[in-house]
């Protein structure tokens, strides 16, 4: 079993170590068939706006939300590490390489 993990895992990285430079190394984008050279983009100029106050803002009261739900990741999280080891607890009993 532990052969065939290993043996998976080596052509897991073989393919991913082949893959990854094809992809770096591939064609631009944009280009074109048969080297036809196309029109130029166009060119979007700046502005400037002002907002007509002189600096002073009315405070809204409330704070931008800038976060996730902490509590709801929390959740989750703890939920993922009880999954985890009641997997390895019981891939531990039926190897019966369980420790007490």
């Amino acid at each position: 079993m532990k052969t065939k993990r290993l043996l998976l895992a080596m052509a897991t990285s073989a393919v991913l170590f082949v893959a990854t430079p094809m992809a770096a190394h591939a064609g631009d984008y944009g280009t074109t068939p048969n080297n036809v050279v196309p029109t130029p983009p166009a060119q979007v100029l700046g502005e400037n706006l002002s907002t007509g106050t002189s600096g002073t803002s009315t405070p809204s009261g409330t704070l931008p939300v800038t976060g996730g739900d902490i509590a709801g990741m929390t959740i989750i999280g703890l939920g993922a590490v009880a999954t985890g080891t009641v997997l390895v607890r019981r891939s531990r009993r039926r190897d019966g390489t369980a420790t007490a």
